[in-house]
């Protein structure tokens, strides 16, 4: 089987859903915060935080686990769904019990009625779940494709919708709820996958054993990851809360659509190679391929920070710009983990996946704690520290699972790098030039982005010859794909 071309024609279709999708949020999330206050927004994230949490919980790692089986049986599939069911009830069950004590704590108003509404999405969407489960197994993107562009545009124009008409925070709760809402009939509707009521408890205990290890794994990474809503909303107020998340969205917003695409090949793509030669080589060209495409992002959006707040979200957002041009950079070393994580999985080390979690976020705790008392700019720096400090711990495993060794990385990420700083000097020399401050702001973002990009392809195409002869040969592949097919 020829992994290269699989990998690029499943890529295009999982890169094409999440860019657009992005595209759609990215929309979405502009009109909603002019017409929304950053107070709105922080309620809703620390509601979701909550809801988030239980549904990792719910998953379990099982899906994972699903996944990397190669031989998986309908019965496998019929026993994770109805355990997924029962535990997405009884979490609900929990999180409607609990939300008055957590509203008190936090000294909210409405928040559990809110939490109450947006936690029926636990319950909701196990119904849709097998479905999206095996589509990803067998590799049907273009389907999640043609399912996941409509609930999105229905769900956005519904919350833009209910914002106009002052709903506040509840036009943000109800678009997440319709949009899982529209994700489980599609899903139903396009795989026609149904439930019988036989559980064969030795395959589900096989799946939960593989699965728990993942799962303790998943919940440290959501809670330390999310410590920073928690602690914010407490020490701070929902406010804050909702200028720091923007600013952490807003960076993600241009990354996640590389990241998801990548995790949701890879982790299938992987577990169908063998050879650990060839593991080595699809994942060196992966990893690269997303370097080259990430690491000048942070820095052009770093240097151009304050013109982008002012034109999308207004003077009332320009506090969210200072924590955004840090945290930016936190994100090539986010994504890179996840990769890493990947293959761990893929590898059978689902024990040293748990165990590697846990440090890195200890890293987390203890540079939150120094942080979060100074100020949340000191906090966002902590965040990229950690992240730094996370990326070079897991490296550490690369040369054990598949002979990647560090000087390897270094010498395949560091002229990536390099091109992007000059990029970056060359663009921040021009906005030293006298009198470039009496432009428009518009004018000021497009000046700067001609200079960045030009002198970043300039330098791409002539030192880095390995990584254009791959892009090349993507572009090759793309042309071959009906062949492929």
């Amino acid at each position: 089987m020829n992994y290269r071309k699989l990998a690029v024609h499943n890529f295009i279709w999982i890169f094409t859903s999440s860019t657009l999708s992005k595209i759609l949020h990215f929309i979405t999330y502009i009109l909603l915060a002019r017409l929304l206050n950053p107070k709105d927004f922080g309620i809703v994230s620390l509601t979701a935080v909550f809801v988030d949490l239980a549904d990792t919980i719910k998953d379990a790692g099982i899906g994972q686990s699903l996944i990397r089986k190669r031989e998986a049986t309908y019965d496998d599939f019929n026993s994770i769904f109805f355990y997924n069911l029962f535990v997405g009830l009884i979490l609900y069950s929990s999180i409607f019990l609990l939300a008055p004590y957590i509203e008190k704590f936090y000294e909210l108003d409405d928040f559990a009625e809110v939490i109450r509404v947006l936690g029926v999405t636990l319950i909701l969407n196990s119904f849709g779940y097998i479905s999206r489960l095996k589509m990803t197994k067998d590799l049907e993107f273009k389907k999640q494709f043609k399912i996941g562009i409509p609930s999105l545009i229905t769900s956005s124009i519904l919350g833009i919708t209910l914002a106009f008409l002052n709903f506040g925070y509840w036009s943000l709760v109800f678009m997440r709820l319709f949009k899982d809402l529209m994700n489980v009939i599609l899903y139903n509707y396009n795989y026609t996958w149904r439930p019988s009521f036989q559980i064969n408890l030795k395959i589900l205990k096989e799946h939960i054993i593989f699965g728990s290890k993942l799962l303790i794994s998943a919940m440290v990474n959501h809670l330390f990851t999310n410590l920073y809503v928690f602690v914010i909303s407490k020490i701070y107020n929902t406010a804050i809360l909702g200028l720091f998340n923007n600013a952490d969205n807003f960076r993600k917003l241009f990354t996640n659509q590389i990241m998801v695409s990548m995790n949701q090949l890879t982790l299938p793509l992987f577990s169908k190679i063998d050879n650990n030669l060839e593991l080595k080589n699809i994942y060196r060209k992966l990893t690269i391929i997303s370097f080259t495409l990430i690491c000048p992002l942070m820095f052009f959006f770093s240097i151009n920070s304050d013109y982008l707040y002012l034109i999308l979200f207004g003077e009332k957002w320009m506090f969210s710009s200072k924590i955004f041009k840090i945290l930016i950079f936190a994100e090539l070393f986010r994504i890179l983990t996840s990769y890493g994580i990947n293959l761990m999985i893929v590898k059978n080390h689902a024990d040293l996946v748990l165990k590697i979690t846990i440090f890195r976020r200890l890293f987390f705790v203890i540079i939150l704690f120094m942080t979060i008392y100074w100020g949340v700019i000191q906090l966002a720096w902590g965040i990229v520290i950690s992240e730094i400090l996370s990326y070079f711990t897991i490296s550490y495993y690369y040369n054990k699972l598949i002979n990647y060794t560090f000087k390897e990385l270094i010498q395949d990420y560091s002229p990536i790098i390099l091109i992007s700083i000059i990029a970056f000097f060359f663009t921040y020399a021009a906005n030293k030039i006298p009198g470039i401050e009496l432009m428009d702001k518009y004018a000021i973002l497009i000046l700067n982005g001609i200079i960045f990009i030009t002198i970043y392809l300039v330098l791409l195409i002539l030192f880095l010859h390995e990584v254009w002869e791959w892009l090349k040969n993507i572009k090759n592949d793309l042309v071959d794909i009906k062949k492929y097919k």
